[in-house]
């Protein structure tokens, strides 16, 4: 893996996280920048790594047999895979035990997100914090986890 200063994405995604963390004064303009950096880790490290993992755990349990059928679904879901199960995934290899909850997390943060075209939000109800530390500790385990062998390398 390279160097997080060397890696335009997670370096945008960092940079964004702490600006939501400065702009104190705004609670919107703090969520809307911690939820694009959520969005931008998962949509980019589900692309780049991610996806190619979770086919590889599909196709350990999947008999050789039926390895057609997934190269099928492969082909049909390219470019349809939703936010929140592009999230799911990623949680359930980072951190299986907590991957439930915090897609529950994610899916209701989004939700959210959405209803900003409504022009429907309550500032000081925002959850500024929940965003970030969502993103943190995915930032965290991501980081710390060897892409080879799947292990975290903090511990």
């Amino acid at each position: 893996m390279k160097p997080l200063i060397e890696d335009h994405q997670l370096e945008k995604v960092v940079r964004l996280l702490a600006k939501s963390h400065e702009a104190k004064d705004s609670k919107l303009q703090s969520f809307i920048e911690a939820w694009a950096a959520l969005e931008i880790f998962t949509d980019a490290l589900y692309k780049r790594r991610y996806e190619r993992e979770w086919r590889g755990k599909l196709e350990t349990g999947t008999p050789p047999s039926a390895r057609p059928y997934l190269d099928h679904q492969a082909e049909i879901m390219k470019g349809r895979i939703r936010l929140n199960d592009k999230f799911l995934i990623i949680a359930s290899i980072l951190n299986e035990s907590a991957a439930k909850e915090d897609a529950v997390t994610f899916a209701e943060l989004k939700k959210l997100r959405d209803t900003f075209h409504s022009g429907e939000i309550v500032e000081r109800n925002l959850p500024v914090q929940t965003v970030q530390s969502l993103l943190g500790k995915y930032l965290r385990l991501h980081v710390d986890t060897d892409e080879r062998t799947g292990r975290n390398t903090r511990y």
